[in-house]
C-alpha cells in the first residue's frame, strides 16, 4: 500500500488526539514557566529573592527530583493501564498545584526539596497515561507525524512559557510559581472533554501481574542494553537543559545582540536596554532550542519516518555533543546561541525517536508499562549526571566558586574570612582586592580557569554514548541477517 502524503496523515488524525495534544500543552506550559527560570532561582543571592545555594545544592536537588520523577512511572504506567489514564492525569495535575505552591513559599533547603518531590511525582505519573492515550490514538501510517506533532505541542508549552517566566520573575520569583499552579489546574477542565480511547487489551490485570509484567521487561537483555546507552547520552540531553541557563546568566556577553536588534528593528526597548549594558535573559537565550524544534520538527519528523529508528538516533545525538564546545566556545553570545541551535537539530532527530522507538516495540496492552519502564535512561542520567556537573561547576565553571578559589589561592584569603562574606559578594570582594572592574574581573577568571572545560567534559561523555549506540544497530542488523 503506497504510504500518505502529508496531508492525509494530518486529516487521519482523530479528535481524541488533538485533545490530548491540547492537555499536552497545558502541562507542559506549567513545567516550563517554572522549570526554565528554576536552576536560577536555586543559586540566585538571598538579596534578590533567591535561595542563595550552590551548584552542588542544585546538582543535588535535581539529583533527587529526577529520582523520583522518571523511577515512578515504572510502576505508575502500569498502574495507569490497570485502572485509566483520566484518574492518574488527575492525580499527577493535583500533585503538581500543591507541589508549586509550596515551592513559592519554602525558604528552608529540606522543605523547598519536598515541594520538588511532590511535583517530581505529579510529573512522573502524567507522562506514561498521556503518551500511552496518544499511541492508541495513532495508526501504522501516522504514526511517525502523530509523534512529530505531540513533539511541537511540548516544545510549544517550553518555548512561550519562559517569556512569562522572565516577565514574572523581574516583579517576584513567587510570581513564576503562582502562574504555573494556574495553568496546570486549568489543565483539570479539560480531562471531561477528553474521550478514553478505546483499547484493544486483555481483561483488565492484577497488581501481582502487573508486577510480573515489570520482573519480565528486566529480563529483556535487548531493552536493557539499549536504555543503558541513552541513559549515558542523557547525561549530555538533560545536564544542557541544567546547567546553560546557569553558565549564561555568568559568563555569557549579548549585549551586542540586544543593539543589533535595536539597530534591526528601531525598537525604543532594544534600544534602551543595550544602552543600559543589559543582556538576553539567559531563559530566552536557551529558548532558542524549542523555537528551532517548533519550527522544524514536523518536516523532519516526517522525513526520519521513512528511516529505521536507531541511525536515526545514533545521527541526531552526534550533533547533540557536537554543539556543546560551541557553547561555551566563546563569552559572546553569538558562539552560544549557535551552539544552541546545532544542539536542536540533533534533539530534533533523535528525542522523539526514543519515544516511538519504545512504543513500537511494546504489545499492545503494555504500551504504558513500556513508556513507564523506558524512563529509567531519563532516572539514573538525570540524577548521576545532576550530581556530577554540580561538583563539576563548582570546581571548573561557577563564577562565585572561582572568585574564591582565586582569592583564596592567589591572594592568600583565609577560608575562616571567605566564609564570613556571602557567596554572592565573592566576585565583587575579589574585584575590589584586585583593583579591577567587575567585566575585567570576569575576562581574568575565563582566561586563568577556562569555565568551558564543562562543556568538553560532557561533550566526550556524548561522543561514548554514540559509539555504543552504532555498535548496538550493528549487533541487532546482525541478529535480524541470521
Amino acid at each position: 500500500m503506497e504510504k500518505k502524503n502529508l496531508s492525509q496523515q494530518m486529516g487521519s488524525f482523530p479528535l481524541r488526539f488533538w485533545m490530548i495534544n491540547c492537555v499536552e500543552f497545558l502541562e507542559r506550559f506549567s513545567y516550563y514557566c517554572m522549570r526554565s527560570v528554576l536552576g536560577l532561582y536555586i543559586v540566585a543571592p538571598a538579596k534578590n529573592g533567591g535561595l542563595d545555594l550552590s551548584q552542588t545544592d542544585k546538582g543535588t536537588i535535581f539529583a533527587i527530583w529526577a529520582l523520583v520523577q522518571c523511577l515512578f512511572p515504572i510502576f505508575s504506567g502500569g498502574i495507569s493501564d490497570r485502572y485509566g489514564y483520566k484518574k492518574s492525569l488527575l492525580v499527577s495535575f493535583i500533585l503538581n498545584a500543591i507541589g508549586l505552591m509550596l515551592m513559592s513559599v519554602a525558604r528552608e533547603y529540606w522543605t523547598f526539596v519536598f515541594a520538588c518531590i511532590l511535583v517530581a511525582f505529579g510529573c512522573g505519573i502524567f507522562k506514561p497515561p498521556i503518551q500511552a492515550m496518544l499511541s492508541h490514538s495513532l495508526d501504522k501510517e501516522n504514526y511517525s507525524l502523530g509523534w512529530g506533532i505531540f513533539y511541537i505541542v511540548v516544545n510549544m508549552g517550553g518555548f512561550i512559557s519562559p517569556f512569562f517566566a522572565s516577565y514574572l520573575r523581574s516583579y517576584s520569583w513567587q510570581y513564576v510559581f503562582f502562574f504555573s499552579t494556574a495553568m496546570i489546574l486549568l489543565a483539570c477542565p479539560c480531562l471531561l472533554l477528553l474521550e478514553s480511547p478505546q483499547k484493544k487489551t486483555q481483561p483488565n490485570k492484577s497488581l501481582q501481574e502487573i508486577a510480573k509484567d515489570f520482573v519480565l521487561l528486566t529480563g529483556n537483555f535487548s531493552l536493557l542494553c539499549f536504555l543503558l546507552i541513552y541513559s549515558v547520552f542523557y547525561i549530555v540531553l538533560m545536564q544542557v537543559w541544567d546547567i546553560s541557563p546557569v553558565f549564561i546568566d555568568q559568563w555569557v556577553e549579548s549585549n551586542h545582540i540586544v543593539r543589533w536588534l535595536g539597530n534591526l528593528t528601531g525598537m525604543n526597548f532594544f534600544q534602551e536596554a543595550a544602552s543600559q549594558g543589559k543582556n538576553i535573559p539567559p531563559e530566552l537565550m536557551s529558548n532558542l532550542n524549542t523555537l528551532i524544534i517548533i519550527l522544524f520538527t514536523m518536516p523532519i519528523a516526517y522525513y526520519f519516518g521513512k528511516l529505521k529508528h536507531l541511525p536515526a538516533m545514533a545521527w541526531g545525538m552526534f550533533f547533540c555533543a557536537l554543539a556543546l564546545p560551541l557553547c561555551g566556545f566563546s563569552r559572546e553570545g553569538v558562539w552560544c546561541l549557535f551552539g544552541i541551535a546545532v544542539f536542536s537539530i540533533g534533539e530534533i532527530a533523535c528525542s522523539p525517536k526514543f519515544s516511538e522507538y519504545i512504543s513500537f516495540i511494546a504489545p499492545e496492552d503494555k504500551k504504558a508499562l513500556y513508556l513507564g519502564f523506558a524512563q529509567i535512561p531519563f532516572a539514573f542520567a538525570w540524577a548521576a549526571g545532576s550530581v556530577f556537573t554540580g561538583w563539576l561547576n563548582d570546581r571548573y565553571s561557577d563564577i562565585y566558586a572561582l572568585s574564591s578559589r582565586h582569592l583564596i589561592s592567589v591572594l592568600h584569603v583565609s577560608q575562616e574570612e571567605i566564609a564570613k562574606i556571602p557567596r554572592s559578594e565573592w566576585l565583587k570582594t575579589l574585584a575590589e582586592k584586585l583593583g579591577m572592574s567587575i567585566p575585567k574581573t570576569k575576562d581574568m577568571l575565563w582566561e586563568t580557569y577556562y569555565p568551558p572545560t564543562v562543556w568538553y567534559i560532557i561533550a566526550g561523555i556524548g561522543f561514548l554514548s554514540i559509539l555504543a549506540m552504532v555498535l548496538y544497530n550493528n549487533k541487532i542488523l546482525r541478529i535480524k541477517d541470521k
